[in-house]
């Protein structure tokens, strides 16, 4: 299976997920941010080879690249003051995280899908490869995940019970480039959540 865990589109999480820490209450209508949710990804190693019998010599990659979707327990926290908010306040919350950690598996799902692209083409040396590999990486790693990470939180404040349009826009969205099986990128532009 070329995106791991098998499960990684299907995860749902729950708050036994996270880290815990004691934080203080905030007061009455103070903001304060009270989960957080670290989700990242991993390439497979990528080898460039010879193709058989190509004159002139042609490379290609080796194997089926593989992306490893990594949800990280030890920097995904919840404040312990959550569990005293009312049960709706904790689950939707709780959907907010969800939506940040399926915008990870997303991108991590069209990371894989763009490289599979490429391991179908061959390359008149390994640094030509090379080179269509990192500009891929470049389009789908870490740098476009933190940026619509950043956005979503944004348009939402964090806040998806003082900002239920927003949350629902966001999740909407991405629920549907999850459910039509499309590229997040592409449903976040044409939604306007993304330039």
């Amino acid at each position: 299976m070329p995106l791991l865990p098998a499960n990684a589109l299907d995860r749902v999480l729950t708050w036994n997920d996270f880290s815990r820490r004691t934080l203080p209450t905030p007061a009455p209508g103070v903001f304060a941010i009270a989960a957080q949710t670290a989700v990242g990804l991993n390439l497979g190693p990528l080898r460039l080879v010879p193709l058989p019998g190509s004159g002139p010599r042609r490379f290609r990659i080796s194997a089926e690249p593989s992306v490893t979707v990594n949800f990280d327990r030890a920097r995904s926290w919840v404040a312990a003051f959550l569990f005293g908010w009312p049960r709706a306040e904790q689950d939707a919350l709780l959907g907010h995280e969800q939506t940040h950690y399926l915008i990870g598996a997303l991108l991590a799902r069209d990371l894989f899908r763009e490289l599979a692209v490429l391991q179908r083409r061959d390359y008149p040396s390994t640094a030509a490869g090379l080179q269509e590999i990192r500009a891929v990486q470049a389009r789908f790693g870490q740098a476009l995940m933190q940026a619509v990470h950043d956005k979503y939180d944004r348009d939402t404040r964090h806040d998806p019970v003082h900002h239920p349009m927003a949350q629902s826009l966001w999740t909407g969205t991405v629920q549907a480039a999850r459910q039509f099986d499309q590229p997040l990128r592409d449903y976040l532009g044409r939604a306007r959540l993304l330039p």
